[in-house]
């Protein structure tokens, strides 16, 4: 499952080129996921990585939003019990695609609110093969929102958090996990406003 997991992510960061006033977040990411076992033991993982986060507007107010997150596990816990995420190869994706809505507060802060449909996938896969590896996540629907700070015409900071609940897991024929679970993710980073119709002579960013 882990490749057209990948292949989604890499299309979402490609549309970062589409020529339309867009806004960027990329920075570090962390996560967190809980989900039951087929056992129906409670598990869940956190982990670290990477954040693209982008906004391309469609009408003054209304645009594209993504969000994404890949890494890798640093803790899990299964029944209360802590794994040792150095046992096995580790995986954490998440993936927000939908609808945005940007609301600017003051001429350089800028909040934008998204929903849509949902990926993820956290895998644990035992290197020691007398442990149970774990192949969680799916599909389902989430909400995201970003706070978006302008220091100068095309660059900022930002912060982004999502939250997802998800409900089927697709093309797993011997699952590991239970169908359901929901997923936190989110980070902070450095912003890029994309600005084609750009006015040299104002000085004044649309933000």
């Amino acid at each position: 499952m882990k490749r057209p997991w990948i292949l989604v992510c890499l299309l979402a960061s490609i549309t970062s080129a589409l020529p339309a006033e867009a806004i960027v977040l990329f920075g570090g990411s962390m996560g967190y996921a809980s989900q039951n076992t087929a056992a129906m033991h409670p598990w869940s993982a956190t982990s670290l990585g990477l954040l693209e986060q982008s906004y391309f507007d469609m009408t003054t107010s209304f645009g594209l939003y993504n969000a994404a997150t890949i890494g890798f596990i640093i803790g899990s816990q299964d029944n209360g019990v802590a794994l040792d995420p150095g046992q096995y190869q580790t995986l954490s994706l998440n993936i927000l695609l939908g609808i945005g809505y940007k609301i600017a507060f003051a001429t350089s802060l800028t909040a934008v609110a998204g929903a849509g449909l949902y990926f993820g996938s956290n895998s644990l896969n035992a290197i020691n093969y007398t442990l149970s590896s774990y192949q969680a996540g799916g599909v389902g629907a989430g909400i995201g929102i970003s706070l978006l700070y302008s220091l100068t015409f095309n660059w900022g900071i930002g912060a982004n958090v999502n939250a997802a609940y998800y409900f089927m897991i697709p093309g797993d024929v011997a699952p590991t996990m239970s169908p359901s679970g929901i997923s936190v993710f989110g980070g902070i980073g450095i912003t890029f406003f994309y600005q084609p119709t750009r006015d040299f002579g104002s000085g004044v960013s649309r933000l």
